[in-house]
């Protein structure tokens, strides 16, 4: 079936798109995905810098760690600190900012990609990229990743306009160093930018026309979110070494060799990371044809794009696997799928001679609406966010903690998610994100001295270490999650 590239059509499909998108990123909102431990750093970030102007988390009242912990910036964090002043704090007023961010992506991918390609490339990938469940799954969440991607496809938008321009613009140039600058501060994951812009400068070089004083601009430009990011994220007190070591090995693993090669393996044993990759080598394979065969230039935006995503391949092998760490380059490689499928289609069917009473278009729009089905089958019935759409963590959560009185002391012992359901900012708190990261560590005295009113810890926690609460016993089970109260007459 082709897909027929009329004004009528592309005039309705962007306000589909968009209505499809609030659909799917709103239903359930509250609950699916439930809110998490890591989503919980980034509403304390929020929450805290709304009510006192510190981005770190609390440890004790007024007392904050720094902020260098977090691997969420301004970018995303000052526009929900926004929301909250105004709207009140809670998980539908965070998460009513990443609806904002999903659907701004989505219609920005449609945009950037009718650009590049054209209106039926562009209609394929944008209904492709609204029906993947990972975008819901990761971007309903306040988590970095789609934001930090939203700004990225702006700054590749803006380098296609400098590009077809033939490198002049004075305001694209500025945009261009704007919007990197603004997805590195809002996700470290997005420093690959930086090695992926240079390496395509050295590669294509030649047919690059440099304009110096444009180009200064734009890392003018670039630096100004950076420095922004530098001054609210980390404090004079924060050790350089410290901070490079922890953006380089957040999770500390020691045995290199094992988890990479462990990674490599999913690559052909997992079904997410082997569709991820499927995407992938399309993608590339698509950009040797067309460079290799058909002798045709590769844009400098495309470049740039494939070689940040094999980069954050590359990056994901030595973390403990966790799929949302190659997420950016999974949207990235949607975006360019249908074009790149048309590509290789096209020159199989130029080689072979093969299906020669469909056209390459045809094969290109029955793969993307096959998978796109697929997607949606997931995202009703076999997902992360379809699997708690009958959940009411939230909303639990909510009922238990808002009849609390304000004066009630809270030691919040490594759920950092429970935060945003107390009633007041009376609370201590100890976080362990990785085995041998903690924060927060010398406020655990304040347990053994029996100084807080309750405690909150996950049932899993307090079977581990329960000798470490004796001046405290069980009060309430409140989903996964258990209440300490003092002993009577401690």
């Amino acid at each position: 079936m082709a897909i027929a590239s009329n004004a009528r059509i592309e005039k309705v499909f962007p306000a589909l798109l968009i209505l499809a998108t609030l659909f799917f990123s709103t239903y359930r909102i509250t609950e699916s995905p439930p809110v998490w431990y890591d989503e919980g750093f980034y509403n304390q970030a929020a929450l805290n810098w709304m009510r006192t102007g510190e981005q770190g988390l609390q440890i004790a009242p007024e007392v904050f760690a720094s902020a260098s912990n977090s691997t969420v910036g301004f970018p995303l964090i000052y526009p929900v600190s926004v929301v909250f002043k105004y709207f009140g704090a809670g998980v539908l007023q965070a998460r009513a900012v990443m609806v904002f961010f999903i659907v701004a992506l989505v219609l920005l991918s449609y945009v950037f990609t009718r650009r590049m390609f054209g209106a039926r490339f562009a209609m394929l990938a944008s209904m492709l990229l609204a029906t993947f469940p990972v975008l819901y799954g990761n971007g309903k969440s306040m988590l970095g990743e789609v934001p930090g991607l939203f700004f990225f496809l702006l700054f590749l938008l803006a380098l296609s306009r400098i590009e077809k321009n033939n490198f002049n613009g004075t305001l694209q140039y500025l945009f261009a160093g704007l919007f990197a600058g603004l997805c590195v501060a809002t996700k470290p994951i997005f420093l690959l930018v930086l090695p992926a812009v240079c390496a395509t400068l050295f590669f294509q070089r030649k047919s690059i026309a440099f304009h110096w004083k444009q180009i200064g601009l734009a890392v003018v430009a670039f630096f100004v979110p950076i420095f922004v990011w530098l001054v609210t994220q980390f404090k004079a007190s924060d050790s350089v070494a410290q901070i490079i070591s922890y953006y380089a090995n957040p999770y500390e693993v020691t045995d290199l060799t094992s988890v990479i090669f462990g990674n490599i393996t999913r690559f052909v044993t997992e079904l997410s990371p082997l569709y991820a990759l499927c995407f992938f080598l399309v993608w590339a394979v698509s950009m040797y044809i067309r460079a290799r065969v058909i002798k045709k230039n590769i844009s400098v935006t495309e470049s740039i794009a494939i070689i940040f995503s094999l980069l954050v391949f590359v990056f994901y092998l030595r973390t403990p696997g966790w799929y949302r760490y190659f997420f950016p380059a999974v949207v990235m490689s949607i975006v360019y799928a249908p074009y790149a499928i048309y590509t290789v289609v096209s020159y199989f069917k130029m080689r072979t001679g093969r299906f020669v009473g469909m056209g390459a278009m045809t094969i290109t729009a029955s793969i993307i609406l096959i998978v796109s089905a697929l997607h949606l089958y997931q995202l009703g019935f076999d997902s992360w966010v379809a699997e708690h759409y009958d959940a009411d963590k939230t909303a639990t959560l909510t009922r238990y903690f808002e009849v609390y009185n304000p004066s009630t002391s809270f030691f919040i012992y490594d759920v950092p998610e429970v935060v945003l359901f107390l009633p007041s900012d009376n609370y201590y708190q100890y976080i362990q994100p990785h085995k041998e990261k903690a924060i927060g560590k010398e406020e655990i005295q304040k347990i053994y001295e029996g100084a807080v009113d309750e405690i909150i810890i996950t049932a899993t926690a307090y079977k581990e270490k329960k000798d470490g609460f004796t001046l405290y016993k069980e009060k309430d089970r409140v989903d996964a999650y258990i209440i300490l109260e003092k002993n009577s007459g401690k």
